[in-house]
């Protein structure tokens, strides 16, 4: 085996020094697009505040009222996603609650992963 120059030693420590700083300044720029995004979600908000004004919004939308859903179910399925996401219920809306059918359309799997399930005798 030969021996290690100096010169060999100078071009891993660049090439390890350029992926170093490459990367510190790639967690930089994300780092930046969160800061951007939290900068934008305060403006936008401010904005909605003072449009607004004091007037109490219905977080239960209109579909979920017509389709015949209970408002305590509604305050369920809130608290769950709300519990899950991390969110406080203001902070985001129901847009829409379909209750699942029976079979392939009450899945939210492949038809595949139902023919599995049927082979293999679950429901």
């Amino acid at each position: 085996m030969e021996r290690i120059g100096i010169y060999e030693w100078t071009i891993v420590l660049i090439g390890m020094g350029t992926t170093f700083v490459a990367l510190i300044g790639l967690s930089w720029i994300l780092s930046g697009f969160s800061f951007v995004a939290r900068l934008r979600e305060r403006r936008a908000s401010g904005s909605e505040k003072s449009a607004s004004g004091d007037a109490k919004e219905s977080h239960t939308a209109p579909s979920v009222l017509m389709t015949g859903i209970s408002p305590e179910l509604v305050a369920v399925i809130t608290a769950a996603v709300a519990a899950a996401s991390g969110r406080q219920s203001t902070e985001f809306r129901l847009a829409r609650i379909v209750p699942s059918g029976f079979g392939i359309s009450g899945l939210n799997t492949p038809v595949w992963g139902y023919a599995n399930r049927l082979a293999a005798g679950r429901r």
